[in-house]
C-alpha cells in the first residue's frame, strides 16, 4: 500500500494562485506552474487509488475497500450505495467539491449523454 502524500504539497499551490510573491523573478514565473503540475499529480493519484479500491470492493467487499486509503488525507474513501452500483467520494484538500467515482450499471446511472453533431456530407473536390 502507498503512502498518503506530503501535505506539503496541497497547501503552497493556493498561495501561488491567489498572487502571493516572492522577491525573486525566477520563483514568480515558475512557481505557479510547478504548483499546479503538483495539483495534477496529486489529483490523478487519488482517481488511481480510487479505482482500486472500487476494484477491491467488488473483489472483496468492504476488507478490500478499508486497504485502500486516500493518498491525499490518509482517510478511508467515503462509500455510499446506490440504485445500480456504489460511489466512492475523497475530499480533496482546498477544493470544495469531492472527487467522486461511480459504479455500476451505465444504463441507470445518473449521467447526461454525450450528443455528437451530426456530420455534413462532404461534397467532392473538383478540379
Amino acid at each position: 500500500m502507498r503512502q498518503p502524500l506530503p501535505a506539503l504539497v496541497i497547501p503552497q499551490v493556493p498561495a501561488f494562485c491567489n498572487g502571493e510573491r516572492s522577491p525573486y523573478y525566477l520563483t514568480n514565473c515558475i512557481a505557479p506552474a510547478v504548483g499546479l503540475i503538483a495539483l495534477q499529480g496529486a489529483r490523478v493519484e487519488l482517481m488511481r487509488v480510487q479505482l482500486l479500491a472500487a476494484l477491491a470492493y467488488l473483489d472483496d467487499g468492504d476488507v478490500g475497500l478499508s486497504a485502500h486509503l486516500n493518498p491525499l488525507s490518509g482517510k478511508p474513501f467515503t462509500f455510499e450505495k446506490t440504485d445500480s452500483g456504489f460511489r466512492l467520494r475523497a475530499d480533496i484538500p482546498g477544493q470544495k467539491k469531492p472527487a467522486e467515482l461511480t459504479v455500476g450499471d451505465p444504463a441507470k446511472i445518473d449521467v447526461p449523454a454525450v450528443v455528437k453533431p451530426e456530420a455534413k456530407p462532404v461534397s467532392p473536390v473538383s478540379n
